[in-house]
Order: C-alpha cells, then sequence, then structure tokens
C-alpha cells in the first residue's frame, strides 16, 4: 500500500494525486432533494388554490369533502381531475328563469 501526505491538502493537491471521493452522489442527493422539494411547492400551491375554486362552488357537502381529499390526498393528479370536472358545478346556485337563488 503506497500511501501520500499531503502538505496543504489543498483540493488542488487532492484532486492531482487521486485520493480524493468522488462527490457526485452527494450532488445527485442535493439536486434531487431540490426537484422534490419544488415537486412538493406545486402540490401544495395547486392544492391550496383549488381548494379555493371548491369552496366557492354550490354543491353537497359530502361531495365537497370528496373532492378536498382527492385534492389533498392524491398530489397533482388530484388537481387536474378537479380542474377537468369542475364545469360540472356551477359557482352560484339559479333557477332557469335566470334569478339567483340565495
Amino acid at each position: 500500500m503506497h500511501s501520500h501526505v499531503l502538505a496543504a491538502a489543498g483540493l488542488q493537491d487532492c484532486a492531482d494525486t487521486g485520493v480524493c471521493a468522488d462527490d457526485s452522489g452527494l450532488w445527485t442527493f442535493f439536486f434531487g432533494l431540490l426537484a422534490a422539494s419544488a415537486v412538493v411547492v406545486v402540490w401544495i400551491s395547486l392544492a391550496c388554490l383549488v381548494t379555493i375554486a371548491i369552496n366557492g362552488r354550490s354543491m353537497a357537502t359530502r361531495r365537497q369533502v370528496g373532492w378536498l381529499a382527492v385534492v389533498w390526498l392524491i398530489p397533482l393528479v388530484g388537481a387536474g381531475m378537479w380542474w377537468r370536472q369542475r364545469h360540472s358545478y356551477s359557482p352560484e346556485r339559479t333557477i332557469p328563469d335566470g334569478h339567483r337563488v340565495t
């Protein structure tokens, strides 16, 4: 076994002798953590926006609670499902002659 003693132990000395560890695993972890954090931020942002939209629609309480559960428990897909189905629920109740029901 041949060992080297590095007096300065600077980064260049380490790289020149080839005794430095490969840090690609650390960078992969860092960027993976950054990407996962971005996905969580998008998920929570969309879930908050959809929650506001659901609360603004006129629908039965059970249906509203069901949609909120779908949106919060199924990341990103739940919000997409709501946005696809949101036209089924009117923002306010109206009767056929156009008057608003309060």
